[in-house]
């Protein structure tokens, strides 16, 4: 009977410890994806930086009037919604479908996914014009930060 009581007990102990399995834990645990979208051009700049539960904006160089604020649930959601129908290891093999950035007519933006600890960056794009392939996940960036699209 002790060998009985003693083993279940290990099993509660191991069980407790161990928790749920990971695929379980996701919604709790903090992701470690990040999304990087910056938009310049001679004169104006825009940066957006989007954790799981935060958006930084800039709108200057220095970045030394950054705004904070929090991100909703939902936003998130939809930024990993969006990120699914992504494949980040093609991003910097996309292609601008204009390129007004290239003689200033546009902002050139790129879209910057940090997604556990590898950066993927995106090849160069109009802000406001992205290649077709991340348009829902840029304009879910944009939404989520309030960035004006001029």
């Amino acid at each position: 009977m002790k060998k009985a009581a003693t083993l279940l007990l290990l099993i509660t102990i191991v069980l407790i410890t161990v928790g749920c399995p990971p695929s379980h834990r996701k919604d709790k645990a903090k992701e470690d994806i990040t999304f990087i979208y910056q938009a310049a051009g001679m004169i104006t700049y825009k940066k957006v930086t989007i954790t799981q539960d935060t958006v930084i904006t800039a709108n200057d160089r220095d970045e030394s009037n950054e705004i904070t604020t929090a991100l909703e649930e939902n936003s998130w959601k939809e930024l990993m919604n969006e990120l699914q129908k992504i494949d980040v290891n093609t991003l910097n093999e996309l292609k601008a479908p204009s390129t007004g950035y290239t003689y200033d007519a546009a902002l050139g933006a790129t879209l910057t996914i940090k997604k556990d600890g590898v950066n993927y960056t995106s090849t160069m794009f109009d802000h406001g014009n992205p290649p077709q392939a991340i348009k829902g996940l840029v304009n879910s960036i944009i939404k989520a930060s309030a960035l004006e699209m001029r």
